[in-house]
């Protein structure tokens, strides 16, 4: 998903803070930059390779059972991760928070986007899917402007109308290209605006990276582990490659986001924004190579204008903050 995860809003955890420990060298900031780069192409690869396998197992399993083990995987790599590697140093302190609501929240958020994508995925290739639902960075500083009072310039309205133009040329109201299924990517991408403004209001505390997904793949397994309680939501008789499919969706989230926060240790957020859309033709790839679709013309017109007005849109962002920026 994109959008960490669409399923895995790659935005939205780019706001995230670093914090106290989390911090790679910073000796030489030109290798640094391109190191952050390469991670974050490694990030949306995992992401787009994510939604792929999403769209397969859905095909087998239930979502809900498909959710459960997405965020089951998670959980236990993160527990492990603070087993091994954090606990001598963090020790219980790791699971303490200041904010226990809002990771809440968030979590929940996180599941509805995944929720939202596993379904939409269902009846939308994933390149179109993901094109539209990558309309949620434009969303989110729309309503930043508006819940917290953050100033929104004149570009940055021009590239959210030609974002939207974009998502308007790849959906195209009226001709029942998609039909109703287009609410989901929508829908995708408004939840995953909320995602990013309550994870831009997290981003002041002084918290380890891992906790945050920790705690969502936690949350996710509670819930989606309550949802199997229904009927008809396990699929027993799974062999062992449809299990392996299964358990790599939760794999490839879990490393999605373990390179992210690699990146966002070694480059500024505005810096890395404009590479995430590369995601949209990472996603177009795979639809073509595991699915054999291939967009029609007004839909690669449409994922173009989307990824560039977002590609403007970062960079703009990357000059002010390298204009502000003190000289060393």
């Amino acid at each position: 998903m994109g959008p960490a995860g669409a399923t895995h809003p790659v935005k939205a955890a780019l706001t995230v803070a670093h914090p106290a420990g989390a911090r790679f060298s910073r000796d030489d900031p030109h290798l640094n930059h391109w190191r952050a780069v390469g991670l974050m192409l490694l990030t949306v690869g995992c992401f787009s390779a994510l939604d792929t396998l999403a769209k397969v197992a859905i095909a087998f399993a239930p979502v809900a059972q498909v959710v459960w083990v997405r965020y089951a995987v998670q959980a236990v790599m993160m527990s492990l991760w603070w087993a091994i590697w954090l606990r001598p140093s963090h020790g219980l302190r790791f699971f303490r928070t200041v904010h226990p609501r809002f990771h809440l929240v968030r979590a929940l958020l996180l599941i509805g986007c995944t929720v939202v994508t596993f379904v939409g995925l269902r009846y939308m290739p994933v390149g179109e899917f993901t094109a539209v639902a990558f309309t949620s960075p434009m969303i989110a500083m729309l309503l930043s402007g508006w819940l917290l009072k953050e100033h929104v310039t004149a570009p940055q309205w021009w590239m959210a109308a030609l974002s939207l133009t974009g998502a308007l040329i790849v959906i195209r109201p009226g001709a029942d290209v998609f039909g109703w299924a287009v609410l989901f990517p929508m829908a995708l991408a408004t939840v995953n605006a909320l995602y990013q403004l309550i994870t831009r209001r997290l981003a002041t505390a002084d918290e380890h990276p891992v906790f945050a997904q920790w705690i969502s793949g936690c949350v996710g397994a509670v819930v989606a582990g309550l949802a199997l309680l229904w009927p008809a939501t396990w699929a027993g008789d799974l062999g062992a490659a449809q299990w392996g499919i299964l358990l790599s969706v939760g794999l490839f989230g879990t490393l999605g986001h373990f390179f992210l926060m690699k990146a966002v240790a070694l480059e500024t957020a505005a810096a890395l924004a404009p590479y995430t859309y590369v995601q949209i033709a990472f996603a177009m790839a795979a639809g073509w190579l595991v699915f054999s679709h291939t967009p029609d013309g007004w839909a690669v017109t449409g994922m173009l204008v989307i990824g560039m007005s977002g590609f403007a849109a970062g960079a703009l962002r990357a000059r002010r903050t390298a204009a502000t920026r003190p000289a060393h």
